[in-house]
């Protein structure tokens, strides 16, 4: 099966139209004392998990760093809404995108190169089609102009892993205090491109994050047909390797 990272066609949408959101809610990031890192995940994110009830959101509207143990303490009563083996590392936000918007939106757009939201009617016609585990989650976006902001985020999540082929020598592993990997180094004797487990992919979605590049988005060869059909605007696709 072949995969595709889908990207925001930059030369186009930036010239039509803005997005000025962020998620509702956040993990603080961490700062640790053993490896040194200060900072967190930038492009993990579950909009359609929502706090429990009775939670207090205090602590999830601030995202300045705390200590491994409070992000611990932070993060378990999420745990169970964001089920093993998916990430919940510091800096991860969830809930809807909260902010303003103007200008003319095509088919896709992205309020910065980490998060996709998509119309609606698009969304509904992929559907259609049988694309498969496609998520929306309705934001809390004004429109500067008349008219309502009929689009969702897609809810991605992160299962795609790459094979450790393609990985550097130097690329860290997770520190045993805080969880933070210090990056993931493509080798470019390689090519410089991530080369994607075949097995790691679920076979209910077409659309899934990289486990260690939560900010690229692959797309199945099942959607990226349905969209060609479709005709759908304002997005990119580069063919990624599996093995």
């Amino acid at each position: 099966m072949k995969l595709f990272n889908i990207r925001p066609d930059e030369g186009r949408q930036y010239r039509t139209c803005n997005i000025v959101a962020s998620h509702r809610w956040c993990l603080p990031g961490v700062k640790c004392d053993t490896c040194g890192f200060t900072g967190g995940a930038t492009c993990l994110a579950y909009p359609a998990v929502s706090l429990p009830k009775g939670l207090d959101e205090g602590p999830y509207l601030e995202a300045w760093p705390v200590s491994p143990e409070e992000v611990r303490r932070l993060a378990e009563p999420l745990r169970s809404l964001i089920p093993l083996p998916l990430p919940l590392l510091p800096g991860t936000d969830f809930g809807p995108l909260v902010g303003k918007a103007r200008g003319r939106f095509g088919d896709f757009r992205w309020s910065n190169l980490c998060t996709p939201l998509v119309s609606c009617r698009a969304l509904e016609r992929l559907k259609e089609l049988g694309v498969k585990g496609l998520v929306g989650v309705k934001p809390q976006i004004a429109l500067t102009s008349k008219g309502p902001f009929d689009y969702v985020e897609l809810h991605i999540e992160p299962y795609a892993q790459l094979d450790p082929s393609c990985l550097t020598k130097d690329s860290s592993e997770p520190c045993p205090r805080c969880g933070i990997s210090r990056g993931v180094l493509i080798d470019e004797d390689l090519g410089g491109s991530p080369v994607v487990l075949q097995r790691s992919l679920p076979p209910e979605k077409d659309l899934v994050r990289v486990v260690e590049m939560e900010g690229c988005v692959l797309a199945t060869e099942r959607f990226v047909e349905a969209a060609l059909r479709l005709r759908l605007a304002d997005i990119v696709l580069d063919e990624v390797r599996t093995v």
